[in-house]
């Protein structure tokens, strides 16, 4: 999963609102978008050296976790730790640390996290306490099981502040989808119906291996070109195009259409080869923000079967021939 963040102003006519948009790629064409109003923090950011009231009503009113660090020094000038000047009730309420175990001790002595977390964000403060620019990154806590979200700014004194949200909920979200598009993908990849989507005209839009494989056209071969032309036999096309393409203009005509449940539809499909095949066939639809239709076909192919079906019964009725034949014959005897 990549994640990328950015931050937009959007100026209203009663007020003015900091968001931050967090995208989270689960495959090329699948992106989770998180929005998170930052206006309070950019408050905070701003409004930081204002009177000792003000200071107190933003940094303690926040709902995300605060700390202010002094950035400590060597002899030599070198920054080597930071010391908590302050935090506030939130900051207390999800790391389980009082305010007056933390401030004036350092970093380095009190912290939530593990060793190698503690070290990684002592230097992640020295660098924007050096650079003056802010930043935006992720982890996960393991001593107490949770993902955060932390935002670090610094201030003119070189001091910097760091804000923190519990985003647990929105990892479990983004892991439950990347789960389900996993094993989406691992069916539309592994089985062995052939599987395509088109848009209302009947253009194909995606297509998966065993639809490829099953008609001898590859990926880029199909996918532009509309299903009733390049793989409707031209005495079905216009009974095809009637009976689903047209079925699937509207949401009207989604709500009108019935399609038997049980009742196995056989429809023939031409090849790239110009062969015909049978298969089991079956026609569905997908809505998505209550305007765009997309529709999906469902093939298996069951050509051999009915081939075989079909030498059964020749057989068979050879069978009843021969038998009556014999029947006949131990009459006349």
């Amino acid at each position: 999963v990549i994640i990328e963040k950015v931050k937009f102003k959007i100026n209203g006519k009663n007020n003015n609102k900091d968001l931050l948009f967090r995208y989270s790629y689960i495959e090329p064409e699948t992106v989770i978008l998180h929005v998170e109003d930052i206006t309070e923090n950019e408050k905070i950011k701003k409004k930081f050296y204002d009177t000792k009231k003000n200071y107190n009503k933003l940094f303690q009113g926040i709902l995300d976790g605060l700390a202010y660090f002094e950035i400590l020094k060597d002899e030599k000038g070198n920054p080597i730790d930071c010391k908590y000047l302050d935090v506030n009730k939130t900051f207390e309420s999800i790391t389980g640390l009082e305010k007056e175990d933390v401030i004036d001790n350092t970093l380095s002595e009190v912290y939530f996290g593990d060793e190698d977390d503690k070290k990684e964000l002592i230097q992640i403060l020295i660098e924007v306490a050096k650079s003056g620019k802010e930043k935006i990154f992720e982890n996960y806590i393991s001593n107490i099981d949770c993902w955060f979200s932390f935002y670090v700014f610094s201030q003119e004194n070189e001091n910097v502040v760091l804000s923190f949200q519990d985003i647990s909920e929105h990892k479990e979200i983004e892991e439950a989808l990347i789960e389900s598009q996993s094993r989406n993908r691992l069916i539309w990849d592994k089985t062995s119906t052939g599987i395509c989507l088109t848009d209302t005209n009947g253009k194909y839009l995606k297509v998966n291996p065993a639809y490829c494989k099953m008609l001898g056209y590859t990926k880029n071969e199909i996918v532009g070109e509309n299903i009733h032309e390049l793989t409707v036999p031209e005495n079905m096309r216009n009974i095809f195009i009637k009976t689903y393409v047209n079925k699937f203009k509207s949401i009207k005509d989604i709500v009108s259409f019935e399609q038997p449940a049980k009742e196995e539809i056989k429809m023939s499909f031409l090849k790239k080869d110009r062969s015909i095949i049978i298969t089991k066939f079956r026609v569905d639809y997908i809505i998505k923000n209550n305007r765009n239709i997309y529709v999906v076909y469902f093939l298996n192919n069951i050509t051999e079967r009915i081939k075989a079906q079909k030498e059964i019964g020749i057989k068979k009725k050879a069978l009843e021939r021969a038998k009556n034949k014999l029947e006949k014959a131990v009459k006349k005897a």
